[in-house]
């Protein structure tokens, strides 16, 4: 007998990733009776756990623990719960205890890792001893061993990190097919091509890889593209992904006269630009030239599919962690555009010191760009203070000022779970830094760690001015704003105390701006 039990829809990470390895390379082969490989989204979204045990109270009972978390199926013999493998799997956990009718758990668990190797095993025993522990790591791999009878928590507990190193096996196998596919594409390609040209391209790749913007794509593939067809005029589009009148364009060689040739830059996706080869009047493109414009649209069209996705998915993921960001400034007594006016400020203090020659082995075109993203996060560590703390409005004993300073450590460890759960953290590194270091000062003052000077991450340094000025210069419960005159000065006069000297300058010699932030973004109120 078996039950099924549906765990309630929940909203996941898999839920924004993109299907990269589908959309990129099209489905993965197979032949009849062979299982087609999981995707690393599948797996994240495969809350799937199979419980087998030949005691119907304790199936019932497992089942009933797991079933508000988990998406539960029930056997009660290893015949039973091998067809269920085959019929309703893959499942991310089968969990078997050890003594069943028939065959035992470890043939069970054994059969199991040879029908689904990711899968993750964990074995169930009464008496567990030695040679059932060599068997079952020797025979069939198990995660864990669990001794009967056990507590509910352990159960959950260890599920759900099974559940982890399911997504994680999985994840990893898909890399390593891709990167296999991958290799095979490029040594077909270089069988194609003389030495020379390969080396352009295997430059372009890698120049291309490290997800650059798609401006840098195109004029780096149209260098490479000059250099491998020399005396031809090339020009390159890209499509950004949103207008085709918004696509970014380069050109290189002569100007383009007479006859032209058109290569498509696509994906599966379809149509991402194009490439115009110019010159051909007397003499078309040889067999070895076509060869190496092929190559040349194939690489720009990765690396601009890559890129877009990319955006796509760093936009997603924006969206989801301002709107955490936006949950904790409404528990607070911060105002309407308060995340808004700070970014401004932040962008603004960034490209100033950029400009000034300051700090430009730091700042560069995605340092500001992350700043921008991470800014709204500073305080997203409030979320876990009481909200009779929180709001507050009058002043904090010391008690309540102890709470009230763990908001930073709050906010960094929960961003470090963020980050530990992605492939890709992006701009989320930075966040954790601001969300932790902002209330660090430059003379050493500070907290939560009392760092000071450079040891303070740059983004941490700027953000706390961009804050300070926005909450001295707006209305909170418990004060006025100050006029943009005082708020100046009180900066300057903080320089080289609570703040980076450097920071305060750049900060100053865009007063004027500054002001204009403030009032082009005032709240409805003000």
């Amino acid at each position: 007998m078996r039950a099924r039990l549906k765990a309630p829809a929940l909203a996941t990470e898999g839920d924004f990733l993109p299907l990269a390895a589908r959309a990129l390379n099209g489905p993965p082969p197979s032949s009849p009776g062979q299982r087609i490989p999981l995707t690393c989204a599948e797996a994240l979204l495969n809350r799937k756990v199979l419980i087998v045990d030949d005691g119907p109270e304790v199936r019932e009972g497992l089942g009933r623990l797991m079933r508000d978390d988990y998406d539960v199926a029930l056997a009660g013999s290893a015949d039973e719960a091998l067809r269920l493998l085959a019929d309703e799997g893959p499942f991310a956990v089968i969990v078997s205890d050890f003594e069943m009718p028939g065959e035992d758990g470890i043939c069970l668990l054994e059969r199991a890792r040879a029908e689904c190797p990711s899968t993750v095993r964990i074995l169930m025993t009464g008496h567990a001893d030695l040679e059932v522990s060599q068997a079952a790591t020797n025979r069939s791999e198990v995660f864990r061993f669990l001794e009967k009878p056990l507590p509910g928590e352990v159960l959950r507990a260890t599920v759900e990190e099974g559940v982890r190193r399911y997504e994680e096996t999985v994840c990893e196998d898909e890399l390593l097919n891709k990167l296999a596919r991958a290799r095979g594409s490029v040594e077909s390609l270089i069988v194609e091509l003389d030495s020379h040209p390969v080396d352009e391209l295997s430059d372009l790749a890698s120049s291309v890889s490290a997800g650059s913007p798609l401006q840098e794509i195109a004029r780096s593939a149209l260098d490479h593209g000059a250099r491998c067809l020399p005396g031809r005029g090339l020009r390159l589009e890209l499509y950004t992904g949103r207008r085709r009148e918004d696509a970014v364009s380069a050109s290189a060689g002569p100007r383009l006269r007479g006859p032209i040739h058109r290569e498509m830059v696509g994906t599966v996706d379809g149509e991402v630009g194009h490439l115009v080869i110019g010159g051909l009047a007397g003499r078309d493109l040889s067999v070895e030239e076509r060869a190496l414009v092929r190559a040349l649209a194939s690489i720009t069209g990765v690396a601009t599919h890559n890129q877009i996705r990319r955006r796509q998915r760093d936009d997603a993921q924006h969206a989801v962690i301002f709107a955490m960001a936006r949950l904790a400034e409404t528990r607070d007594n911060e105002t309407g555009q308060h995340l808004e006016r700070v970014s401004s400020y932040c962008a603004l203090v960034a490209e100033t010191l950029r400009g000034g020659g300051e700090y430009t082995e730091l700042i560069d075109d995605a340092f500001v760009e992350d700043l921008i993203r991470s800014a709204p996060l500073h305080d997203v560590g409030k979320v876990g203070i009481p909200d009779a703390i929180l709001l507050k409005p009058g002043k904090l004993d010391e008690e309540e000022w102890a709470v009230m300073s763990r908001h930073p450590q709050i906010g960094a460890d929960l961003l470090r779970r963020v980050i530990e759960r992605t492939d890709d953290p992006g701009f989320l590194l930075m966040a954790l830094d601001i969300a932790w270091c902002h209330h660090e000062k430059w003379d050493g003052t500070g907290y939560p760690r009392g760092l000071a000077g450079k040891d303070i991450p740059l983004a941490a340094r700027i953000l706390s001015i961009a804050d300070c000025f926005d909450a001295l210069t707006t209305k909170r419960p418990y004060k006025d704003p100050w006029k943009h005159e005082e708020a100046i000065a009180y900066l300057r006069e903080m320089s080289g105390s609570q703040f980076d000297p450097k920071v305060v300058e750049a900060f100053l010699s865009q007063e004027r701006q500054a002001d204009e932030i403030r009032i082009r973004l005032a709240d409805r109120d003000a």
